[in-house]
């Protein structure tokens, strides 16, 4: 296990810092850190890791960039890199903190997988992931989708109840990969 020391040349002058759990905070831009446990530490050392806003996912990442034989350069993703994450499988983060790049944060998933840990949308108006407001039936609507497609779950008085219907269908339905209006501290 290699551990962080003052003299690490891809830090600049910023010293990595080994948390009480054993986990390593690894200095990114704009003030902010990566997390990795100490047995990722050594397959990431020896670079400068940068603080990259995605606005898609509303979170930062760590990334560095890799010269290559071209000449080209090549975008490193410190959770991919941790994970070994080949190409055409994606990473996601189970907390949705996308600078806790610890082992047990991360596991590799498809898309689909992926996109049932969303948070729910900035655009949503109900407060509660897959619930919308019905203005032809003056109800609120809970809806799920799978395989790529809108399945309907019924009408609801509240928004709260319709919450709850989606909150069971998405345990149902995507297993540990669901994110529910009640881990988002919602209300049912």
């Amino acid at each position: 296990m290699v551990v962080p020391t003052k003299d690490d040349p891809c830090q600049r002058g910023r010293e990595p810092v080994i948390r009480e759990d054993g986990s390593i905070e690894i200095p990114l831009t704009q003030g902010r850190f990566a997390l990795v446990d100490a047995a990722s530490y050594a397959l990431v050392r020896g670079r400068t890791w940068c603080a990259w806003w995605h606005p898609g996912t509303r979170g930062f990442y760590a990334v560095s960039m890799s010269p290559r034989r071209d000449r080209r350069r090549k975008t490193l993703l410190l959770h991919r890199e941790v994970l070994r994450a080949q190409d055409g499988v994606q990473v996601d983060h189970r907390n949705h903190d996308t600078l806790d790049n610890r082992l047990n944060n991360l596991r590799l998933a498809i898309a689909a997988e992926n996109s049932h840990n969303m948070r729910r949308p900035r655009n949503n108006t109900s407060g509660y992931k897959g619930v919308s407001w019905n203005k032809d039936r003056k109800r609120w609507q809970a809806h799920i989708c799978l395989s790529g497609k809108r399945r309907y779950l019924g009408y609801f008085d509240t928004a709260a109840e319709a919450g709850a219907v989606y909150d069971a269908a998405a345990r149902k339905l995507h297993g540990a990969f669901a994110f529910t209006n009640e881990m988002a501290g919602l209300p049912s």
